[in-house]
This record gives C-alpha cells, structure tokens and sequence, in this order.
C-alpha cells in the first residue's frame, strides 16, 4: 500500500503568516458572513397572504416566517381608512405596489407590479370589492 509522507501534506518548516494565506483567510471570513446575512434574512422573511371576500365582507390577512408563527388577522371591509398606490423610484423603471391602511394603524402593502396601468386596474377592482373610494395621486411622469 502507497502512504503519502507527513512532509508533503503539512509543511514542517511554516514560517507564519504571508500575505497569501491572509487573502486566503479573508476570503473566507467573508464568505462565512456573508453566508449567515443571507440565512438570517431568509429565516426573517415574511411569507403573507390576502384574501378579499366580497360575500362575508372580509379581508383575511396572514402572516408567517421561520422564526415566527402563523397569525391571522380578520377585517370587515369597514375597518378598511385607506388604500393607495405606492411608487418605487429606487428602481430603474419604477415598480408599483398598493397599500391597505386599517383603522387599527395596520399597514400590508401586496400586488407588485412593473406597470402603472397593471397597478390602478388592481387597485380600482380592489376598490370595487370594498366599496372604497381614493383619490388618485398624479403620476410624476405626467407632471
């Protein structure tokens, strides 16, 4: 049987650091932080569902992370101050979003969207549902 030397899997003779192994050990620092942020963000991250009834009058809105439990919250559609569109100009072209405020200070923000046209044609038949009506906010585009 072949048996490789001791001398030729770790060098006895190691000087210390150079600045190749500190590249080496940065790196993978790095990689190891970088690996646990994305983890945490994942184990973090919100996976929520709404639902509009339009015969009960109720929005079912829920909630759940890795971290966190199921919750589920119940609303009639009374309890509904305000809906909007929102616009995203951190992205080139904007994204486009709507926003449900309840009386109780609850905010979810759902439909994503790429277009403007996609978002107020959700937004009106979301309107419709609920039986609510906001003002429009000028597109900055037109302005």
């Amino acid at each position: 049987m072949f048996f490789v030397s001791y001398e030729m899997l770790i060098r006895p003779n190691w000087d210390g650091f150079s600045i190749f192994l500190m590249i080496s050990i940065c790196m993978s620092v790095g990689a190891v932080l970088l690996g646990g942020l994305l983890m945490a963000a994942g184990l973090s991250a919100l996976n929520k569902t709404l639902v509009f009834t339009k015969e009960s009058g109720t929005i079912y809105y829920s909630y759940e992370s890795a971290l966190m439990s199921f919750r589920k919250k119940t609303y009639k559609f009374s309890d509904v101050a305000n809906i909007s569109m929102n616009t995203d100009w951190s992205e080139v072209p904007p994204s486009y979003s709507l926003k449900l405020i309840f009386k109780d200070g609850q905010e979810v923000e759902f439909g994503f969207f790429d277009k403007r046209d996609e978002a107020e044609q959700s937004l009106s038949k979301v309107e419709e549902i609920i039986g609510l009506k906001t003002e429009r906010q000028p597109n900055k585009a037109d302005a």
